[in-house]
Order: structure tokens, then sequence, then C-alpha cells
């Protein structure tokens, strides 16, 4: 085994983990951030707003599902002290609650100085897009956004709750630029409306992977609701094209850009660019119920033939696995709204066609495995409540609050749903008539 070569692959897959360690391995060594050196722009420092550079650093998406949406940073420089440090919004603590704390929309995010050299070599490294955008404010404005930055990395500051869309290490930054032009930034980003819904950002970054659609099962109409460009800078790349296209007016009343001077750092090599639009996901949706449906209408015609403990066993398993798939998803869709903080689950309307009923098929279909005399009678009427429940979901989305985008679970669940209701109807009315 070469072991270098593993090594290497972890670092490049789980880069950002091990940076996060490695920034909070510094921090217990020096005590607390408080106790670090201060950059020379904080308050009282040496630097003089003349010689400072603010700088938006964006980094392209990466391999791993931490870094599909990409990563923003904000970088200060005091070019005549030659200091340099980037302010990354992305640290968080790799421990074993992580996981869970995650789950549960209780995951806390910090903010801290990292090495500016390294910081962008290790993105390089990892085969991703890396550049810099200088922000075109006036000296007192560079001043006052570094000491904000190095204020903020103070122990009673730096913590904030993560949120996915709504605070992030780029919606931390977005405020920031805000602060720079006097609310300006956020009045251009609340009347500009964005291209698409956050439901459409998501999934047109995420789509690399079977996991996209698992992402879009879970979330509410919470991210299908028109959006501003304000909003959907929750995107490290959407906040660098709308600080590209934004322009502000100074104190002397003239409209400047707020973008500079771009630097390209890194270009990935071997990594397709994040498409513009969402892949159409439904066909491949639509394919796989029915393919569910059809081996389950074929099972059943097998055991209503063959009337034998195989066929019976086969039958009961297949459905019991159907329940446990997608009735355990309902209950973990419903646990996610009751139990946890993830705003965006909230109110899911998913739940009418995989719900804790569904769950019930599990139960229902081992009966029928193992021979139990009213199972089956059980397992048909569970499926004929799971359609009507179906059916009722899409009645009442009829009514103008009911607005979540549920046409990929449509498209998975609907000959699911309704074709097992069908078949495990017929399979029971068969063999009651073969009785």
């Amino acid at each position: 085994m070469n072991v270098e070569r593993v090594i290497g692959d972890m670092f490049k897959r789980f880069g950002h983990v091990f940076f996060a360690l490695a920034v909070a391995l510094t921090i217990l060594m020096t005590g607390t951030l408080g106790h670090a050196r201060s950059a020379p722009w904080a308050k009282g420092g040496t630097s003089r707003p003349e010689d400072l550079q603010v700088k938006l650093v964006t980094f392209g998406p990466g391999s791993d599902m931490a870094s599909w949406f990409g990563h923003t940073a904000i970088a200060v420089e005091d070019t005549r002290l030659n200091v340099r440090r980037i302010y990354n919004y992305g640290m968080f603590s790799a421990d074993p609650a992580m996981v869970a704390k995650y789950v549960m929309g209780r995951l806390e995010f910090w903010v801290a100085p990292t090495p500016y050299g390294r910081t962008l070599q290790m993105y390089a490294d990892e085969d991703r897009d890396v550049r810099l955008l200088t922000i075109n404010v006036a000296p007192d404005k560079r001043a006052a956004m570094a000491e904000f930055l190095e204020d903020n990395i103070r122990p009673e500051n730096r913590m904030y709750l993560y949120h996915h869309y709504y605070d992030n290490c780029a919606t931390r930054i977005r405020d920031v630029f805000d602060l720079a032009t006097d609310g300006q930034f956020k009045t251009y980003g609340t009347k500009t409306p964005s291209r698409m819904s956050l439901r459409d950002h998501t999934r047109r970054h995420a789509q690399w992977d079977s996991i996209d659609y698992g992402m879009m099962y879970a979330m509410s109409e919470a991210i299908d609701a028109p959006i501003t460009a304000w909003d959907e800078m929750f995107l490290p790349e959407e906040l660098e094209g709308h600080v590209k296209s934004f322009k502000y007016l100074n104190d002397d009343g003239e409209l400047v850009p707020l973008a500079g001077e771009e630097e390209v750092y890194a270009k990935a090599q071997n990594r397709e660019p994040t498409p513009d639009e969402p892949s159409l996901l439904w066909p491949k949706l639509l394919l796989l119920g029915v393919l569910t449906s059809l081996v389950g209408a074929a099972l059943g015609a097998f055991h209503v033939k063959k009337k034998t403990r195989l066929s019976r066993v086969l039958f009961g398993l297949y459905q019991a696995g159907v329940g446990l798939g997608f009735g355990g998803f309902g209950v973990l869709l419903l646990g996610m709204w009751v139990l946890t903080d993830h705003t965006v689950t909230y109110q899911n309307e998913n739940l009418f066609w995989t719900n804790p009923v569904t769950f019930l098929v599990f139960f229902t279909g081992f009966g029928v495995a193992l021979g139990r005399d009213v199972a089956l009678t059980r397992l048909d009427k569970v499926w004929k409540a799971c359609a009507v429940i179906a059916v009722a979901g899409q009645v009442l989305k009829l009514l103008p609050w009911l607005n979540q985008d549920t046409s990929l679970t449509v498209a998975l669940c609907a000959p699911v749903v309704f074709g097992m209701a069908l078949v495990t109807h017929k399979v029971k009315q068969m063999m009651d008539e073969a009785a």
C-alpha cells in the first residue's frame, strides 16, 4: 500500500475538516483567540487606512458533500507592514457530537483568522478554483471592515448558529459589505429578484450525487418561495457575481463599482463546472417508482399462481422492504419537523406521500411473510389508506398556502402508492376467491 498516496487522498477529500482541526488546536494552544496576536489593523493598531486592502476570496466547489456549494472568506492586507490574514467563517468542531448537532440543526460555526498563503494553497491542492476580488471602498471603510473582522474573532463574538441558507460563511461576509456601503448593498440585493429558487440553486450544486433527491425530499416550501439576490448570496459564487455587478454611491455622490481588481490564484483542472440549471431528475424517479410497483406486481402474481410458502414469503418480505424504505423516511421526515431546529424541514408536504402510515406496511408485510391470517387484509387496508392520504394531499394543494414543489416526490411515489395499493387489493381478492 502506498501510504503517502492514501494520506494525500484523505487530505484532498477531508482537507477542510483537517484544516478546522488545525485551527482549533492552535486556539487551544494559545488559550483563546483573545490572547492570540492581534493584527495591526485592530482597534488602536498601527495600520494606516490607505495601506489596507480588503479582498473577497471565493473557493469553488469540491468533491465532498460539505464543499459542494463552494466556500468564501475575506482577506485583509496591510501593504506597508506586509501583514496578511484571512478571516474564515467556516470553522466548526469536528468532534463526535458534530453529526448529532447538524441533524438537530444546532451546529455552531465560528470565524477564525487563518494563514493567507497556506489557506489559498490548501484549496488549490483540492483542485478547486481560488479567486480573489479586491473590494473597492474608501480607505476609512476598509479600515472599518478590517477592525470589525478583527473584533469579530474575539471569543465573545466569534460563534454563530450555522444555517445553510440564512447564516453561513457567505451571508456573514455579505453583511460586512453591506456595512461598508452604508446599507446600499442590501437595498440592491432585496430589490433584485433571484433567477431561481433556493431549491433549484441547491439542486444544481448537489446533482452530482444521488443525495440530490434526498435533500429535496427533506426540505419543505421554505425553499420554494420567491427570493431575491440578497437571499441567493448564501452561495459563494452568487455573492461574488453580485459584488461584481453592484455599484454604489460613494461619499462624493459618484456611482462606483464595489469590485476592483480580480486575481485568479488557482483554477480547477479536473472538475466539471457547476451547471447553470438543475438537471431533469423526475424521469429517473418515475422509472424507479414504476419498477418498484412492477416488481411488487410480479411477486403478487407469482404468489397467486403458486400459493406456496416461498411465494408468500417473497411477496411479504418485498412489501415489508417497501414499507421500511418509504415509511421509514416518512417517520424521519416527521421527526425532523417535530424534533429539530431545521426550519426548512417544517410542514413538509411530502408527508402526504411517505408518512408514518406507510411504515405500517413494514409490519403487515412481515405478517404476510409469516402467514398470519389477517395480515393480507391489513396490508390491503394500509395501502388503501396511503392512497387516500396521497389523493387528499393533492386536493389540498389547490389551497393557496400549499405551494411546495413536490414534483420529484410525486414522480417517485405515485406509481408506488397507487400501484402497490392496486396490487395488494388484487392479490387479496384473488386469494379470497381461491379459498
